[in-house]
């Protein structure tokens, strides 16, 4: 099977996996939390915005990191860390959530950008 192949399909598996959370987060802050559809609207364009201007950039620090002889895999041990944190945080908010709460989606979606950018940088 062609390497192009599989990376697609590698891909493919954790962009579903990435929208699936996504929906059921959003899911969360409207019939859970109570925030409003529209807010969680704008919180979610300002994440995809932010994480489409992100993720070419990312892609050039993982390069560069790569470049300069540094695993790739250190890499993604150390975003894991603050990845969990702000996984836990965002499913047990604080008693009166708010439209701040989308900070911590923005975060978290950046260092998801880069785990999945960093997995699929580990196979040749």
């Amino acid at each position: 099977m062609p390497m192009g192949v599989v990376y697609g399909l590698g891909f493919g598996a954790l962009t579903a996996g990435r929208i699936c959370q996504e929906a059921h987060l959003q899911g969360f802050f409207m019939r859970v939390l109570g925030l409003p559809p529209a807010a969680v609207a704008a919180g979610w364009s300002l994440m995809c915005l932010g994480v489409a201007v992100a993720e070419p950039i990312i892609g050039i620090a993982i390069d560069e990191i790569r470049n300069r002889g540094i695993c790739v895999t250190q890499l993604l041990r150390f975003v894991m860390i603050p990845w969990v944190v702000l996984f836990y945080f965002i499913w047990r908010p604080v008693a009166n959530p708010t439209v701040w709460l989308f900070v911590p989606v923005i975060f978290l979606s950046l260092l998801q950008a880069t785990l999945n950018l960093g997995f699929l940088s580990v196979y040749p």
